[in-house]
């Protein structure tokens, strides 16, 4: 408590009399014994599948570490409190230090020093991957449409450029600077910013209704808490008020003044894997969204992806709203 961490124990005990008599040498706080849903809930979210289990959390919740025992027995002064983890190099992210963004007049120039690029094509665009010769002009290499991956040998003084195959539209112009594995998304950010992105100004503060692109069903928070997946409906489709964030992204406030972000991660039948459409604070990460062009064709429309989750689109699917990386047939536009 000195350090201004507080301890709730959540117990795993067969019965409330083992709970109490366990609880009384305790000095912190604790979950109330009958809230099953809620300690099932937390055991499921943070994976606990052997007692004891000390999990540390931020102060906006989210996880530092489901190992605390270790943290706290390697340093029982508290010396490195909150104990986060310390990244090694293999943790370093690739898209940040073995790629590095380049401008227009990048060129070729010779090296001996090759290496192996392995891309991941993580977004809804079609990429077309092409090559900046010696003398500036681009040759094309390949094309690889959403969650393909490219692999190509190429030499560290090479510069790539990455487009949208079916606009023209330029994604990110790089030089790897090493052997690489990243993504699309990765190198999009790499270069400051998500070009093909949307501007929705217009409408800034004001109240727009989310709607399927290809049937009528809309979104829905109707009796949705926080963390409670949203619905979609026919009817009862709920305002949200669009709150400008930066260049093309943005939040959307219901009206019970919390916001669309994402939740728990989901394996459907659905061929595509997702997350969970939730309301949650404002100032969670995951309530940024980036505004894009249709990606289903709907001229006039535009898709909405998650900003901590580049590539996975709001969609509809089997009466809830989801966050889905795959085709866009079912995504939500809005009106």
């Amino acid at each position: 408590q000195a350090k201004g961490m507080e301890v709730v124990f959540v117990s795993s005990d067969k019965n409330e009399e083992a709970f109490t008599d366990y609880f009384a040498e305790m000095p912190w706080k604790a979950l109330p014994f009958v809230d099953r849903e809620r300690k099932a809930a937390l055991s499921n979210k943070f994976k606990v599948s052997g007692i004891p289990s000390f999990v540390i959390l931020d102060k906006d919740g989210s996880a530092i570490t489901t190992d605390g025992r270790s943290a706290v027995s390697e340093d029982p002064t508290g010396e490195e409190f909150p104990w986060k983890p310390k990244p090694s190099m293999d943790e370093v992210d690739p898209a940040v230090t073995l790629a590095e963004p380049v401008d227009a007049r990048a060129v070729s120039e010779n090296g001996d020093a090759p290496i192996l690029v392995t891309v991941l094509n993580d977004t809804q665009h079609t990429v077309r991957f092409e090559w900046v010769d010696y003398e500036g002009a681009l040759v094309p290499y390949k094309v690889k449409p959403h969650w393909q991956t490219w692999v190509q040998e190429t030499y560290k003084s090479h510069p790539w450029r990455l487009t949208d195959m079916d606009s023209g539209t330029e994604l990110a112009r790089v030089r790897f600077t090493g052997n690489v594995d990243t993504s699309v998304s990765k190198l999009m950010q790499l270069n400051g910013e998500i070009k093909g992105a949307s501007d929705i100004k217009a409408v800034a503060n004001q109240c727009i209704i989310f709607e399927a692109a290809n049937v009528s069903y809309g979104l829905s928070a109707k009796d949705c808490d926080q963390g409670k997946q949203l619905k979609n409906t026919r009817a009862d489709n709920d305002g949200f008020h669009v709150r400008p964030e930066g260049d093309h992204v943005y939040k959307f406030e219901s009206s019970s003044g919390l916001y669309l972000g994402v939740g728990e991660p989901h394996q459907m039948w659905y061929p595509n894997d997702g997350f969970q459409a939730v309301l949650v604070p404002k100032d969670h990460p995951s309530a940024a969204m980036r505004v894009l062009p249709a990606r289903n064709g709907a001229e006039g429309f535009h898709s909405f992806e998650s900003v901590e989750h580049p590539g996975y689109l709001l969609n509809h699917c089997d009466g809830k709203i989801w966050f889905f990386n795959g085709p866009a047939n079912n995504e939500l536009v809005f009106s």
